[in-house]
């Protein structure tokens, strides 16, 4: 999937430092922040809603 962001220049200048700071490219920093915050996110409803009740079983990072 290819997605299009319009960031700011300040946002963009820390958003290309962080990649920089972690060796990685942009595309690869955005990617690792969405895994990580879709996992933690699981992580929380998985904790938090029972599981016979929940439509989000099944989920599985990857």
């Amino acid at each position: 999937m290819t997605i299009t962001l319009k960031l700011k220049p300040k946002l963009e200048a820390r958003l290309v430092a962080h990649a920089a700071a972690q060796g990685m490219s942009v595309e690869t920093y955005l990617v690792s922040l969405v895994e990580n915050s879709l996992s933690k996110e699981e992580a929380f409803i998985n904790a938090t809603i029972p599981q016979e009740n929940s439509n989000f079983r099944g989920f599985s990072s990857s």
